[in-house]
């Protein structure tokens, strides 16, 4: 198994050449979520938020749907910043980077 990611489309045409088998995951639809990182270190530690021996605050989100099906949070940043991204000429995305 490897795990390639979105941007190696070279990388998933050499394998197909070479006869490499390969299954897609299912479909996902991602949109990005930003809150002040104090609001989350408020959420989550209390009273103690922004005492220096926590550090930034992370969380995570899940329902799971009487269907089956789910929906989730998958990328946390916490302390991090929104910068913007390439991965090919001509396409600028948004991103996520962290400093911890």
């Amino acid at each position: 198994m490897t795990a390639i990611g979105h941007s190696a489309r070279d990388t998933f045409e050499m394998l197909a050449n070479r006869g490499v088998p390969m299954a897609a995951k299912p479909f996902s639809l991602g949109l990005r979520i930003e809150h002040p990182q104090a609001l989350i270190d408020r959420a989550r530690y209390g009273k103690q938020a922004g005492h220096p021996l926590l550090g930034p605050a992370d969380y995570r989100l899940v329902h799971h749907c009487q269907n089956g099906r789910s929906v989730y949070s998958f990328c946390m940043c916490p302390g991090g910043t929104v910068v913007a991204a390439t991965s090919e000429e001509g396409c600028v995305v948004t991103n996520g980077m962290s400093q911890y």
